[in-house]
């Protein structure tokens, strides 16, 4: 018998919800707090120390926990303006030695650490004096890296001339006419990679790069064409032979139809495939490589199912009135007896070996070779028993009619879900055509992916 639950009234419990969420509130704050007092510390031992540029970032950390800790704000406050300082110093030993891009990415982070700080409503300041200096460093710097990328690219040295303008973006997007140049400067040489793959026969490598050029450019001389044109001769077209020995067994095998069926998943826009009636060799439309996949069932066994029944050890549980003398009443109290049921499994299986070769259209070389042996298999596994099936559990025992200290019965959850899975098991073998379908489908996935694999190849020759 269950022992009935306490019910609270209403009022008090909304007073516990209201608690809790008060609790939870609460601890978020004090584990925040400990956070900012931890990091403060942490700041406070640093700028103790003359460390201030990196007692600032400790300071930041506690006020991005908890933004009012007054001890943090205090110390970002005081370290801030040293920062300030520190960086101003700096700032100016760069400026008077003409090292011009340290000193502008020095005035930069003085401008991010007073945002930053303002964000918080901290005020740090960077000295108005150094703005005219900076600019000027800003500009002569600019100056400086676009005569050298200019340079580089009458050189024809496109892609370190790219890096320099973008470099030169990253301080002042509308410098001159950098964005044009580094738009020109990524456009060549795609351009020209594009040329030479075409003018060699790697189509599809060319239509790569000719499609980067087309996204920045699509007006750019004659890249679309070219791209149409790389397409075009980028194109593999697969005609699917019937393989060999697919009526010699008593199994119907249809590898090309699935091998189909596998090239479509792949959505391989560069692979198309047709039957031996389509395939067309005088279509002059088409100028891409035409290949034929050609194949032969070298194997196909078929082992049917082989039952094999034993007899196991378990027990039956029932249930008996016994007096309590504890609680004085009676009580109903499981008890189990021996019993014998049977297991019976047995396994089928289905294997297939399949040679397969890709042969150019047009010489009868064969492109790639291979052999796929692949296996399904189905195994029945049930328990029957003859008397009640929902009190069967699994066990053991040493002696039927005799109690023995190793008796064992195993009546855990889990294990009780085991016996109950093989009594409602399935007793019937999947048919051969499915193991077939099985098979099948595992051989066309290898062959889809040898014929992929040859067709990205295209792509880097």
């Amino acid at each position: 018998m269950r022992t009935p639950s306490l019910q609270f009234p209403h009022s008090i419990r909304k007073s516990f919800r209201i608690f809790r969420s008060f609790w939870a509130a609460g601890m978020l704050l004090m584990v925040s707090c400990s956070a900012s007092h931890t990091f403060t510390n942490k700041g406070d031992k640093l700028a103790t120390a003359g460390m201030h540029e990196e007692a600032v970032q400790q300071y930041f950390l506690a006020l991005g926990r908890d933004r009012t800790y007054i001890k943090a704000r205090v110390g970002l406050q005081q370290s801030g303006q040293q920062t300030m300082q520190l960086s101003t110093d700096r700032f100016y030993r760069q400026h008077q030695d003409g090292n011009y891009r340290e000193s502008i990415r020095t005035y930069r982070s003085m401008e991010t650490l007073a945002s930053d700080a303002s964000a918080l409503g901290i005020r740090l300041e960077v000295p108005g004096m150094l703005r005219v200096d900076y600019e000027q460093d800003l500009d002569r710097y600019l100056a400086q890296q676009y005569k050298e990328a200019t340079r580089l690219n009458e050189n024809r040295q496109f892609r370190e001339a790219e890096q320099i303008f973008a470099e030169i973006k990253s301080w002042k997007a509308d410098y001159r006419d950098v964005a044009e140049l580094s738009r020109m400067a990524r456009i060549i040489p795609e351009y020209q990679d594009g040329r030479i793959a075409f003018d060699a026969g790697h189509y599809r490598k060319a239509f790569g790069h000719f499609e980067k050029v087309k996204a920045l450019d699509p007006s750019y001389k004659e890249t679309a064409e070219l791209s149409r044109v790389a397409r075009a001769r980028a194109q593999v077209r697969i005609t699917l032979m019937p393989f060999e020995n697919a009526m010699a067994f008593s199994i119907p095998m249809e590898i090309p139809r699935y091998t189909q069926s596998a090239l479509a998943v792949l959505g391989n826009e560069f692979i198309d495939w047709t039957e031996p009636a389509n395939s067309n060799p005088s279509d002059t439309a088409f100028v891409g490589t035409r290949l034929q996949l050609k194949g032969r069932i070298d194997e196909l066994v078929y082992v049917t199912p082989q039952m094999q029944s034993q007899e196991r050890r378990g027990y039956e549980s029932y249930v008996v009135k016994e007096f309590n003398k504890e609680r004085n009443r009676m009580e109903n109290v499981t008890r189990y007896r021996k019993v014998v049921y049977t297991e019976i499994q047995g396994k089928s299986e289905l294997r297939v070996r399949v040679s397969y070769q890709l042969i150019a259209q047009v010489n009868g070389m064969v492109v790639f070779a291979d052999v796929s042996e692949e296996t399904a298999e189905d195994e029945v596994r049930y328990v029957t028993y003859g008397g009640n099936r929902q009190n069967l559990f699994g066990g053991s025992w040493r002696s039927l009619n005799e109690v023995h200290p190793g008796d064992r019965v195993l009546d855990a959850p889990f294990q009780k879900r085991d016996i109950d899975r093989l009594l409602n098991a399935p007793r019937q073998f999947r048919p051969s055509g499915e193991l077939a379908q099985e098979v099948q489908d595992a051989v066309a996935a290898q062959i889809s992916k040898r014929i992929a694999a040859y067709e990205q190849a295209r792509l880097n020759p």
